[in-house]
């Protein structure tokens, strides 16, 4: 006879839950500026799982409204891209944080992903009244995956540090 979701103890429409193992692994090279970070996820459960992997990079320029601090994104006309902006952008397999008041960028890129990017602020209260304060950017590279039973998928990130 087959099992109804609700006598596993899952509600109806719930999705089944699988087991799921995380690696993450940083990489340096010697006299370079940048790093790679490699995140292995390997499917430890009996059943297929469909899962969105995603892992955020908070980076700070510091001006979040400056004509001279920017995102690029190869390929794509931002609508919006000071650092302040939200938005998604998919397929993508880049971004640039492009501070030219500084001469420097910063270069993150990963296997075709969407990213999401949003800042990320503080809020406090002043005599105003509340005050959103900008910390940084949050940049969020995110795959679908369907691991099957055992199977292992790797995703990279690596960051690099150039001139604008």
């Amino acid at each position: 006879p087959s099992e109804s979701r609700e006598a596993r103890g899952l509600p109806r429409g719930a999705a089944r839950r699988e087991p799921i193992e995380v690696e993450k692994t940083f990489s340096f090279e010697r006299g370079k500026p940048a790093m790679t970070v490699r995140w292995k996820i390997t499917n430890r459960g009996r059943a297929t799982a469909r899962v969105r992997f995603a892992s955020e990079v908070n980076l700070s320029l510091l001006a979040s409204d400056a004509d001279d601090r920017f995102f690029e994104v190869p390929g794509v006309t931002l609508a919006e891209k000071k650092l302040k902006s939200t938005g998604e952008s998919l397929d993508v397999t880049g971004i640039d944080l492009v501070d030219r008041w500084s001469g420097f960028r910063i270069a993150l890129r990963f296997p075709k992903a969407a990213l999401w990017r949003y800042p990320v602020e503080t809020v406090s209260q002043s005599e105003g009244g509340f005050e959103a304060t900008y910390q940084g950017s949050c940049l969020a590279p995110v795959w679908t995956l369907d691991l099957e039973p055992g199977k292992t998928v790797e995703r990279d990130v690596s960051l690099s540090f150039g001139d604008a």
